[in-house]
């Protein structure tokens, strides 16, 4: 019997209302990096590592570069201002996930997993190709011209290969006809879909909806132009619209949209929306990207157990102003 999956949520994007526990161990060239650390407190001030795995330490000064790319986000630094105890919640989860990072590559090479200096050096020549249209002069001129840090983008880049190989090796089930059926009633059915172009300006914005409603396609257009990367992969494709799920002018302008169509631009934080507003699309119109995240679904899943056996057995001490380790959740509470 196949195991029912209760929620399809859509892939976080731009967009998103409230920041993942968690950061995703892969940076792509879109990410916003800063270089300076975060001020942090007392916590950035405090002598010695910030956590020791199994004798391998997480260094405050990686623990702060770390921080630095979550609170430049808007949303979060929003938050923060309005919440001091936000930022040491956040620094708690970026500590554990550098935890997991430690755990991860020394339990990796049992699987068959490894990450060599060659394969990284081929993965950043593909960005670089493919995002930025060039070799390793384009990349180089792209971390020199943003002021990004390349050894952590590296090393963030390598975390993802590295947790894309284990994945590999520890497979998943297959996905179920009866599951997708499932995932399709519960998050799709008789919901409208959402599309969005993201531009920096009001200008860029009508530009974008002239050229669309003169026939350009949408899909197109958003892989070229939007600054949502995360949707931008997919055409701009937000998948169902579920309420509340976004920041409120986007919501509001979905919310009041009364059928199918282009959407004036909205303005939000992140900059500006060309929003399509779908008919709900049908099981045969979704059934291939419902299967797609549900296989990452349970990919995921297995991912999580391993990490958990491993980290049953790993050693791992937290800095006492920092917070306590949880070894079963893997998680640090300040």
């Amino acid at each position: 019997m196949p195991r029912p999956m209760s929620h399809l949520r859509p892939r976080p994007t731009a967009l998103s209302r409230r920041p993942a526990a968690v950061l995703p161990a892969v940076l792509t060239a879109a990410v916003l990096l800063t270089t300076a650390c975060t001020s942090g407190g007392d916590a950035a001030g405090s002598a010695g590592p910030a956590a020791v795995v199994d004798g391998r330490p997480v260094e405050q000064a990686e623990l702060d570069r770390r921080l630095a790319t979550v609170t430049s986000d808007p949303d979060v630094s929003a938050a923060i201002a309005t919440d001091a105890a936000v930022e040491n919640r956040l620094r708690a989860d970026v500590l554990a996930q550098l935890i997991e990072v430690r755990v991860v590559s020394a339990a990796a090479p049992d699987l068959g997993a490894e990450v060599t200096d060659e394969e990284l050096d081929a993965h950043v020549d593909r960005l670089a190709e493919e995002q930025l249209g060039g070799g390793p002069d384009a990349w180089a001129a792209f971390l020199a011209e943003r002021g990004y840090p390349e050894e952590e983008v590296r090393a963030q880049l390598g975390e993802d290969l590295l947790r894309e190989e284990v994945e590999d090796l520890l497979g998943a089930p297959a996905v179920a006809p009866e599951q997708v059926a499932q995932a399709h009633a519960a998050e799709w059915q008789g919901r409208k879909r959402v599309a969005h172009v993201l531009v920096a300006s009001p200008e860029e914005a009508a530009a974008a909806l002239a050229e669309l409603r003169a026939g350009a396609d949408f899909a197109t257009l958003a892989r070229e132009r939007s600054l949502d990367q995360a949707s931008a992969a997919s055409g701009g494709d937000l998948g169902p619209w579920i309420e509340d799920q976004y920041v409120a002018a986007f919501d509001q302008a979905v919310e009041n949209a009364t059928g199918p169509g282009l959407l004036e631009p909205v303005s939000t934080p992140f900059g500006w929306h060309v929003i399509e507003v779908r008919a709900p699309a049908t099981l045969e119109e979704v059934s291939g990207l419902i299967t797609e995240q549900l296989a990452e679904q349970q990919q995921d899943a297995a991912y999580a157990e391993w990490v958990a056996g491993v980290r049953a057995g790993v050693d791992v001490d937290v800095r006492d102003d920092l917070g306590d380790w949880d070894r079963a959740g893997g998680t640090v509470t300040p």
